[in-house]
């Protein structure tokens, strides 16, 4: 059965917003070319240095926070010109601890000596769940311009 012509009208309309919409998204900063990385807002290519930041452990939180303030870490990272942070989770992050708090793992982690480094460097770390702690490290990435290469290291955090 056909549609009527104002649902037909109104359909080929909705197509039309959700591709100029997807025409101008930056979700996918980068593509390819032959054998050479594009970044989509210059069309120049792109050279990756990549660092890795290790978050898969037990803590489920991206290792540091206890030793500098978040801030620092990422600028580091910039000042010495590295473009992408590969950054590595467990599966239990969202799936057994999504709304657990970092201070409670910390607790049952006993390591008092991280606490008060966190406390000291990253203090409101401590309040938030995992995956805010997780949200936060991607945003600060952004913010300096430093692209997140995700890697699902493990499932159940270890090393």
């Amino acid at each position: 059965m056909l549609l009527g012509k104002p649902s037909q009208l109104l359909f080929l309309l909705l197509l039309v917003f959700i591709f100029e919409i997807a025409s101008h998204s930056n979700a996918y900063p980068l593509s390819t070319h032959k054998r050479w990385i594009i970044d989509e807002a210059t069309g120049q290519r792109a050279k990756l240095v990549c660092g890795n930041w290790a978050g898969h452990l037990k803590p489920m939180i991206p290792e540091g926070l206890d030793r500098r303030p978040l801030k620092d870490i990422v600028s580091e990272l910039v000042e010495h010109k590295f473009s992408c942070v590969r950054l590595t989770y467990a599966i239990y992050m969202w799936t057994r601890y999504g709304n657990g708090n970092v201070n409670a793992t910390f607790d049952s982690l006993d390591a008092p000596e991280v606490v008060e480094g966190i406390a000291k460097n990253n203090p409101s770390v401590l309040s938030m769940t995992h995956v805010e702690v997780f949200d936060a490290v991607v945003h600060e990435l952004g913010a300096q311009n430093v692209k997140v290469l995700l890697d699902n290291h493990v499932s159940y955090p270890k090393w």
